[in-house]
């Protein structure tokens, strides 16, 4: 009832109504289809996402945009309207694929992809788009990955950060990242940027392989020198290749500490730190505390861990 009512008020209010905001309620995708009829049968209105005539970034980031809003903004992209000059948009907190949340708890995990499928549909015109911390999953990453194959695409610059991919979601994503040089980053690494401080952004090994996919391409984290990725639930299945990646690569500080790795990261960890890598040639901070293998390493130093 509460959405018929918005869609009867837009009516009303057709003939001076430009803009208005129903991000972030439980519509339904009944409701997105009806606001939508509404949208195409008044080309006066702009946008039913709040997105100012014009703009070039769209911010939506936290304002619990969900399944049927996606539906929406895929259309408003669609009709460049207001979303006609659109290059960025941050979409980063909201629970696009369906995600709900209990007891600090997030579960139904890519639950209701509808609206999230449409959306990937659209995303070639954009130059940016983040997604960190929007709770999508494998089948999630999978959709997305198809979304950003096309090498003919604008998009360059992508975040799935903070989104529980797992390894399945990440080789997805690898896969379309290495074929397509168009795109410089996957998690939001600013261009030249010499330090990445990715602590407890719950890195999972999934993120942890697309770091290091990043690492070995040398695109945005080109310059990079000093890595924190501690606090983490990177795992072994995370870290070993995160490792491979960063023993031919001079960083001067590695943070890997608190990622509930074990034996087998302490393995590789003794081989990256073999002579003659460029990794161990240029590290001068080690931190591996609360992993129950290491505490604080500086290889250059007088043992003191200093």
């Amino acid at each position: 009832k509460g959405v018929v009512a918005v869609a009867e008020a837009i009516r009303a209010m057709a003939a001076a109504l430009t803009m208005a905001c129903v991000i972030g309620n439980p519509i339904g995708s009944d409701g997105a289809k009806l606001l939508i009829e509404v949208f195409d049968s008044h080309p006066k209105l702009q946008s039913l996402c709040g997105i100012s005539h014009g703009s070039t970034t769209v911010d939506l980031s936290k304002s619990n945009m969900g399944p049927a809003d996606c539906l929406i903004l895929t259309h408003e992209l669609q009709a460049g309207r207001a979303t006609a000059a659109v290059k960025k948009i941050n979409l980063s907190g909201c629970p696009l694929a369906g995600a709900k949340k209990s007891g600090g708890i997030w579960y139904e995990i890519d639950s209701d992809m509808t609206g999230f499928i449409a959306l990937c549909g659209v995303l070639g015109k954009l130059h940016e788009i983040n997604l960190s911390d929007c709770h999508l999953g494998p089948a999630s990453a999978a959709e997305f990955a198809k979304a950003v194959s096309d090498a003919d695409a604008a998009l360059a610059r992508v975040s799935v950060l903070s989104n529980p991919i797992g390894i399945d979601g990440a080789d997805a994503l690898i896969e379309v990242f290495e074929q397509n040089t168009n795109l410089r980053t996957l998690l939001g690494i600013e261009e030249g940027i010499t330090e990445v401080n990715l602590s407890k952004k719950n890195v999972d090994p999934g993120q942890a392989k697309i770091l290091a996919s990043e690492m070995k391409a040398g695109r945005a984290a080109a310059a990079l020198n000093s890595l924190r990725c501690g606090s983490n639930p990177i795992t072994d299945k995370g870290m070993i290749p995160l490792l491979d990646a960063v023993k031919g690569i001079g960083l001067t500080e590695l943070d890997i500490s608190n990622t509930k790795v074990g034996p087998p990261t302490a393995a590789k960890l003794a081989e990256v730190l073999a002579d003659g890598t460029p990794f161990s040639a240029a590290v001068n901070s080690l931190t591996l505390d609360s992993n129950g293998i290491f505490g604080k390493l500086s290889p250059h130093s007088d043992g003191s861990g200093a």
